[in-house]
């Protein structure tokens, strides 16, 4: 295990106590705001994009900005939602089961979190990724299923996947010389 590995590691681990910090009710309120969210940010990055090129010269700051904008201010209307719905629940008491569900939960949410973050890298940067993205056990697990997770996205953003997940595949191909790849062969 390399260092993105264990950041990797550490972020799910952050999830799951999260989770169970959170309880169930929580994260169902903000994990459906996360993927409104991310859809909402894929599909209507251009027309904000388009708003914020009257003072961002640079198209891909502009987008990558308005992308974050919607994501983010969706996120937190979701987060603020949940905070009004658990307080009505704490009325009711919540119980260990609750706790215990939003553990669970809260790993598969930190698995999407990592998967997005992918995504948009693979989307917006454009330079080449670390040597330790080949040599990692669990990046290409997390980049594989951004490349799917792309797949619902339009036409920009997927594209932009597609290339620089072609791009990590020669990369990998090259570091690991004559290992198995983790990568799934299409």
């Amino acid at each position: 295990m390399n260092w993105i590995d264990w950041i990797i590691v550490i972020t799910l681990l952050i999830g799951v106590a999260d989770g169970f910090r959170e309880g169930f009710v929580r994260i169902v309120v903000g994990f459906g705001a996360l993927i409104f969210a991310f859809f909402a940010a894929s599909w209507l990055n251009g027309y904000v994009a388009s708003f914020l090129g009257e003072w961002i010269r640079n198209r891909t700051l502009a987008v990558f900005l308005a992308y974050a904008l919607i994501f983010f201010g969706i996120t937190l209307t979701g987060s603020l939602i949940a905070s009004l719905i658990v307080r009505a629940f704490r009325l009711i008491g919540l119980s260990p089961v609750d706790r215990l569900l939003g553990g669970g939960f809260g790993l598969v949410r930190a698995g999407v979190g990592l998967m997005i973050v992918a995504m948009l890298m693979m989307a917006f940067v454009p330079n080449r990724w670390p040597d330790a993205v080949g040599r990692s056990t669990l990046a290409p697990y997390i980049v594989d299923s951004s490349k799917i997770l792309s797949s619902l996205t339009p036409y920009e953003i997927r594209h932009g996947v597609e290339q620089k997940y072609d791009e990590l595949r020669v990369q990998l191909e090259k570091l690991r010389s004559g290992r198995k790849l983790r990568i799934r062969e299409e």
